[in-house]
């Protein structure tokens, strides 16, 4: 289009729209879109795991004020509650727990596992906190004997699985 020629919208035709944007690719119709195979799909927005690590910062309420504090990137708690102490400010992490059904066909969580941290108590790193049977009352294991306690439930789950191949015929 000429920069002297008239620009007011009557004067502007799409034959002449067209020819000032024909150096412009054109976007895809829905319809093609739509015929994109798996390959040439646009990829979807989400944090990757390294962000996903990334420790994030929360701010808490201790005696009416406001602290910001650094959670380990395992931590889900949302640190809405108001604290008397800072040494009451706990991080923890997903809950994990084996559904049990009981005689009366109710479920029963058992052997509720967790990260759990007290970041300002005097014992302040992590560790792995396990209620066996819903009771509240928790164990914790540090380092190694967390992995111990992982490798009991393997070969629990292994025990378990020979028993039911004497039901079976020796077919797990």
């Amino acid at each position: 289009m000429n920069t002297n020629e008239n620009l007011s919208p009557a004067a502007v035709t799409s034959a002449k729209v067209r020819a000032v944007l024909a150096g412009v690719p054109q976007q895809p119709t829905t319809e093609q879109v739509d015929r994109w195979d798996a390959t040439d799909r646009p990829i979807p927005f989400s944090l990757t795991s390294a962000a996903e690590q990334l420790p994030r910062r929360a701010t808490v309420s201790v005696r009416g004020v406001l602290v910001d504090v650094q959670c380990p990137s395992w931590c889900v708690s949302p640190h809405t509650e108001k604290l008397n102490f800072i040494e009451d400010l706990t991080h923890t992490g997903e809950a994990i727990s084996l559904p049990v059904r009981q005689f009366d066909g109710s479920v029963e969580q058992v052997l509720t596992a967790q990260l759990v941290q007290w970041p300002f108590a005097d014992k302040s790193e992590p560790y792995m906190s396990v209620d066996a049977d819903g009771s509240g009352e928790c164990n914790e294991y540090h380092g190694p004997a967390g992995l111990a306690f992982a490798d009991q439930l393997v070969a629990h789950a292994e025990r378990i699985r020979a028993e039911v191949a004497k039901l079976n015929g020796g077919r797990s």
